[in-house]
């Protein structure tokens, strides 16, 4: 007999190294050492969250663990993968919680129907009691409506609706739901949330589990061959590396800064900034690790979600974020929630999203540059137009105050880091004009010339 439910107790806040980030390119997941989902937006990165538990406890959560278990287990990914188990000592034996967000079975595409996250519970020694405490919270902690639906549980907050499957059934109450059962050796149990109601067997998220391996562990073979970085005795480190850096890649090429909003720079502090979007910056650095890890692909993709980005503005009025679908970030508010570990605000959106950073432009020119040296981008006269665009706004702004790197919330000063920048967009310009034959307007060089003069001789480094 199922126990009926009972009010589920949010999960603690854990220290950051308990958690396992999964994802799909279009969102990720934090998967806490307790077995909670602790972060998820839905359907895409920078969407409200469902489960938020990870910046207050009324947020959200999903958590699947034995029963009465009152500690931590112990997580490892699948070599050269992104799907996450959770093991969990118990008298007797081993519980295990497999965590992953499906992606089809080809090149990396998400074309998996409507599933968003699959779980899977197993044991190993004796049969062990197991509960689930399902906590969905949409729009960053709102109660959901919960209702039985054929298969499921349907949970609906607003506009927002999303559906539970399970091969145990949960039993609602309000605005959460619980479901209790007991595996033996050789037993799974599976749940999956979906974007609308499926009928599901086990057998097909068996299926779905082998092809996310495995289309992880081919996107990860396809760059070994082609890295630049050499023999070293880090390279299951630097593996891992390349499969987080592609969480944070979407499948049109942007590349966020994050998974995450809110997590403090200093614990308790208040600059909590969200960085679910698509710096340029960051966006360029991330590119060129993954190229030089072998994943060239992902450069030339970001260089192309650039050229659709920037078309909805003139190159002066380059904006430093974009969001991953290529639009302007979205205005800055605080939210009602307790923060990480007592950091607050907690921020969606970004103020400094209109701030001039002049340092981008040379980024963003320089990721052209290094593209074209190695064959990922043609000079095609789109491009060479846009290149064009770019050199022509640093011209007239280089010698401007800007925000800087650190984005700060005050008047603008000249940053040397801003100013060497700029002459790398207008040197990378010049150089990528006259290697391919293009004609390269005479100002480009003078304001070349104008910007390394005062670099030697006013930039300074702090000591």
């Amino acid at each position: 007999m199922t126990p009926g439910p009972s009010r589920p107790r949010p999960p603690e806040q854990l220290w950051l190294e308990h958690y396992g980030l999964i994802g799909d390119l279009r969102s990720a997941a934090l998967i806490g050492a307790d077995g909670s989902v602790a972060w998820l937006c839905l359907p895409q990165l920078d969407s409200p969250s469902v489960f938020g538990a990870l910046l207050g406890p009324g947020a959200g959560f999903w958590r699947l663990q034995p029963a009465d278990h009152a500690g931590l287990g112990t997580q490892r990914y699948w070599p050269g993968s992104n799907v996450l188990d959770t093991l969990f000592s118990v008298p007797g034996g081993t519980v295990t919680v497999t965590d992953f967000m499906p992606l089809g079975s080809d090149a990396l595409q998400t074309d998996v129907g409507h599933l968003r996250l699959i779980r899977r519970v197993t044991v190993a020694g004796q049969a062990t009691a197991v509960t689930s405490d399902f906590a969905p919270r949409p729009g960053y902690g709102q109660a959901a409506r919960l209702g039985e639906e054929e298969g499921g549980l349907r949970f609906t907050r607003g506009q927002q609706s999303w559906f539970l499957w399970g091969s145990q059934p949960h039993v609602p109450d309000r605005h959460a739901a619980q479901a209790h059962f007991t595996l033996s050796p050789g037993e799974e149990a599976w749940f999956a949330v979906a974007e609308q109601p499926l009928h599901l067997e086990p057998e097909v998220l068996a299926e779905c589990l082998a092809d996310t391996h495995r289309t992880w562990t081919n996107w990860l073979a396809a760059g070994q061959t082609r890295r630049t970085l050499g023999d070293h005795p880090h390279r299951e480190l630097e593996q891992r590396s390349a499969l987080a850096l592609k969480l944070l890649s979407a499948p049109d090429g942007g590349i966020v800064a994050a998974a995450t909003t809110s997590l403090p720079e200093v614990l308790g502090g208040s600059r909590n900034w969200d960085y679910r979007y698509c710096w340029l910056r960051d966006s360029t650095f991330t590119a060129q690790a993954l190229h030089h890890l072998g994943h060239r692909e992902e450069a030339a993709d970001l260089l192309k979600w650039f050229q659709r980005a920037s078309r909805r503005a003139s190159p002066r009025q380059l904006k430093i974020a974009y969001t991953v679908a290529g639009m302007p970030v979205p205005p800055e508010r605080s939210l009602k929630l307790a923060g990480y570990r007592g950091s607050r605000p907690v921020h969606v959106g970004n103020g400094a999203r209109n701030q001039r950073q002049l340092d981008v432009y040379g980024e963003v020119i320089s990721a052209y540059f290094d593209g074209l040296r190695v064959g990922q981008t043609e000079m095609e006269d789109a491009v060479w137009q846009e290149i064009s665009g770019l050199a022509g706004a640093v011209c007239g702004l280089w010698s401007k105050p800007d925000k800087g790197i650190w984005e700060a919330r005050k008047p603008g000063q000249h940053h040397t880091y801003s100013k060497l920048m700029c002459w790398v967009a207008l040197d990378r310009a010049v150089r990528m004009g006259e290697q391919c034959g293009r004609t390269v307007p005479p100002r480009w060089k003078r304001e070349r010339g104008a910007v390394r003069g005062p670099f030697w001789t006013k930039a300074s480094i702090p000591s």
